[in-house]
């Protein structure tokens, strides 16, 4: 298995191992999105330095950053 070093990367890697549904839930999402922002961090990687300043932030600008990614998935 490949560590990922991208949060796009990751997340679609945690997709993948949920058995690649065609939609999946905004909130599935998000948890998934921090488990691998979390995970990048532990290993001194900061690639997606916008999503984290609005993760660290607890803005309202997290879901707007995660829907214009382009993911294989829908996000519902």
């Amino acid at each position: 298995m490949m560590i990922e070093t991208s949060l796009h990367g990751c997340i679609e890697a945690k997709w993948e191992a949920d058995g690649s549904p065609k939609s999946v839930q905004y909130v599935q999402v998000l948890q998934w999105a921090i488990e691998c922002d979390s995970d990048l961090e532990s290993r001194g990687l900061n690639p997606a330095p916008e999503f984290r300043k609005h993760l660290k932030n607890r803005d309202n600008k997290v879901k707007p950053y995660l829907l214009r990614d382009h993911l294989h998935f829908r996000i519902v």
